[in-house]
């Protein structure tokens, strides 16, 4: 009877090396039973259920091993060991401390030991991490500590958290199916839950929904699953109608379609960021290039990982003649989706539209057509200098970035073609804004030499200023950023008049020459309707009165 629980041990022993830990640990129980004094049975138990990702009932055979020999430091070690596992750092420091005062000789417990207080500074550091909102780092860090600290509950939801802030699905999915135990999500539904919204943040609602059935199933019957699952069902068939709309080229209601979807979830940024780069295309297809733009970059501050939403920004960007732009973010797109040809082909087109238009045509900058007159030359310039002056498009760098290049461009199709002499001879195929083709290094177009240098014809606000200021009696212009009032607002701008006109009167002189009605009639309806129709004419009415 007295040598029954070697013949368990034994026993025991044979099964854990054939890693057949539960049956070993039948064994080790039937030895306890005949031995219950024996501290090697407890830890051999504790080490099959650690084994097994039952960490809390290791512990406790390791604690009942450590207490039944208090001076063994192979076993405070190795329950040390499970605290970190369990991220109790704390409990570990004081076992590691114990085994450096009973050994002092032995290194590897001060080794040990240090190893266990730098994970606390790291976990640490990962809670001042989040506190900042540093996902990057959080993610990284908290990772990093998961290689140790493996069934910390509270790392493991930090990582999760922090994956879903950087729209990274698949490691989440991955992770949890994967490194959390079956163990633990069974005695957690946290985890399962959690496993629900990155398929459902991911935009897989049948994986989602299949989850959160398996959850109910089990018998979690917490009211956020079935309200997940409603949720769910609502924003698939919402997108599956805006969608519907654009398919049937319908833009317009798919614009009005997406954005209500946008008021759905918008702490899910994946899902924001599809809604915006889908009503992006929609405007883009409408030829409503710089709200797309806009569109397209808040998709990318929502999820910077987004490789479509690159995509589609760098063909509106082609759209711009902005080619470097759109092979930068080509680039991009490659690099998050390095799967995917398509990309390819665009950057291909972009390479030879890019060589294309080495040389700029100033006609088609202002949309206009070689025989078109100097009142027409001014309608564009009027029309396309608001359109993209950079106090009107200031909602991104992105978009500031595009409106200063365009109003650049604009700025200088008009200083060349409102100067007969210019024009003259940009007409006869030489740049007089290129240094090098003025001076006869060859003509402009597609056939002239192959430049890509951009040259500027000056200041493009100067040149803003004297056309919508006007040269009567030396009045001057200027445009600039307001707040919307009823104070004959246009958009986000205010005209102001500063100076005289001569007379000692301070009105519209100058200011309204540079409008005509039949000129503004769609700008200021687009704009904002009447108000501003009549705010001009006005205007009009009140200088043709002083001229008289």
């Amino acid at each position: 009877m007295s040598q029954a629980w070697l013949q368990m041990k034994e026993l025991g022993n044979s099964q854990f090396k054939n890693k057949n830990y539960t049956s070993a640990i039948d064994y080790y129980t039937q030895g306890i039973q005949y031995n219950s004094y024996e501290p090697v049975l407890y830890a051999n138990r504790a080490t099959c259920y650690k084994c097994l990702g039952k960490y809390k009932e290791s512990v406790s055979d390791y604690k009942k091993a450590v207490q039944l020999n208090p001076r063994n430091t192979k076993n405070m070690k190795k329950l040390a060991s499970v605290y970190i596992i369990l991220g109790n750092f704390g409990e570990a420091q004081i076992l590691l401390q114990k085994c450096c005062n009973l050994e002092p000789e032995d290194s590897s417990h001060n080794y040990e030991l240090n190893k266990a207080k730098k994970m606390v500074e790291d976990f640490e550091k990962i809670n001042e991490k989040m506190k900042e909102q540093k996902w990057d780092d959080v993610e990284e860090l908290s990772k990093k500590l998961l290689n140790d600290a493996s069934s910390f509950k509270e790392l493991q939801k930090i990582y999760i958290q922090a994956c879903l802030e950087l729209c990274k699905f698949q490691p989440i999915i991955e992770y949890i199916n994967n490194d959390v135990s079956s163990y633990t999500k069974s005695k957690d539904e946290e985890f399962n839950y959690l496993l629900a919204k990155a398929y459902y943040f991911k935009g897989d609602y049948d994986s989602a929904k299949r989850e959160i059935n398996n959850l109910i199933r089990q018998g979690f019957n917490d009211d956020k699953f079935a309200k997940l699952k409603r949720h769910i069902d609502g924003i698939n068939n919402a997108k599956l109608k805006a969608n519907n709309y654009f398919k049937n080229n319908n833009y317009d209601q798919a614009i009005v379609e997406y954005t209500k979807l946008l008021e759905f979830d918008p702490e899910n940024k994946n899902f924001m960021s599809i809604i915006l780069t889908n009503r992006a295309l929609c405007l883009k297809k409408q030829g409503k290039n710089m709200e797309a733009l806009k569109d397209v970059d808040q998709a990318i501050q929502y999820n910077p990982n987004y490789s479509t939403a690159y995509i589609r920004r760098a063909l509106i960007y082609e759209e711009l003649k902005m080619f470097d732009d759109a092979k930068s973010d080509l680039s991009k797109a490659k690099e998050l989706d390095p799967r995917n040809t398509k990309i390819d082909g665009y950057m291909n087109e972009a390479n030879q539209k890019s060589e294309k238009a080495r040389n700029r045509d100033y006609y088609q900058i202002l949309g206009i057509n070689r025989n078109a007159t100097q009142a027409d030359i001014k309608k564009a310039y009027r029309k396309l200098a608001l359109k993209y002056h950079p106090d009107r498009n200031s909602e991104s760098e992105q978009t500031k970035k595009v409106a200063q290049r365009k109003f650049q461009d604009v700025s200088d199709a008009y200083s060349v073609l409102s100067d007969p002499k210019k024009k003259e001879m940009f007409d006869q195929g030489v740049d007089p804004l290129n240094p090098e083709t003025a001076s006869g290094a060859g003509p402009a177009g597609p056939d002239g030499p192959k430049m890509n240098m951009h040259f500027s014809g000056g200041d493009p606000d100067e040149i803003f200023k004297m056309f919508f200021g006007g040269n009567n009696g030396g009045g001057k212009t200027f445009f600039k950023t307001s707040s919307s009032g009823p104070d004959g607002d246009f958009g986000n701008f205010k005209f102001f008049k500063m100076g005289g006109n001569g007379n000692g009167s301070h009105g519209f002189s100058g200011f309204s020459s540079a409008f005509d009605d039949d000129d503004f009639g769609d700008f200021f309806s687009e704009a904002g309707g009447s108000p501003f129709g009549s705010f001009f004419k006005q205007a009009r009415k009140q200088q043709t009165y002083r001229k008289k």
